[in-house]
């Protein structure tokens, strides 16, 4: 009769492989899943927009151009002309603003002589607000940078803070075609 031996040399090698098999197995699964979540689409956090405090509410020959929270601006489709509109913090002291104005267009060797003064008004949260467009004449030291020769300023004191708003033509005449546009903003006061 033949006995059976057992070694147990196979089953000790046999256990070791058995260990590693499943380590390479666990692994590879630890991996795979974190793999594919690291390139599975990845939802971002959407960071919205900063809603202007100006909208345009449209007007005939004029486009709405850059806009930011605080700020505005609106272009003749001709290209002669545009208009700006800023909110500031503070108070406003008008005949300083434009004084320093002109201080800074002589300083850099121009002229700003002053025109007209219609009066016009803008949107804002508690009905339409009257102000003053001080228009100037404009006049360049320096032939070979010319300046737009129209510049209308006009400033709006609100319960915090200001509304600057500008208008700028290639010609002083051009300024009044410049109020319809002015007229069409609308300050909301965020």
């Amino acid at each position: 009769m033949k006995h059976l031996t057992l070694s147990f040399s196979r089953p000790v090698i046999f256990i070791p492989s058995i260990v590693i098999v499943l380590l390479v197995v666990v692994s590879g699964l630890f991996f795979v899943k974190h793999g594919a979540s690291a390139s599975a689409p990845q939802k971002k956090a959407t960071v919205k927009a900063a809603q202007s405090q100006f909208s345009f509410n449209g007007t005939t020959g004029w486009h709405k151009g850059p806009t930011n929270e605080t700020s505005m601006a609106l272009f003749r489709n001709d290209g002669e002309c545009f208009t700006s509109i800023e909110q500031k913090s503070g108070t406003i002291n008008i005949a300083a603003k434009i004084q320093k104005q002109q201080s800074m267009m002589t300083s850099s060797g121009n002229t700003m002589t002053a025109g007209a003064t219609p009066e016009t008004f803008i949107q804002i949260p508690t009905g339409p607000q009257k102000y003053e467009l001080h228009e100037f004449s404009l006049t360049s030291g320096d032939k070979s940078h010319p300046l737009m020769g129209g510049l209308g300023l006009g400033y709006v004191q609100l319960a915090d803070g200001y509304l600057k708003i500008q208008s700028h033509c290639n010609t002083v005449d051009e300024l009044s075609t410049t109020i319809p546009a002015l007229q069409a903003y609308t300050f909301h006061m965020n």
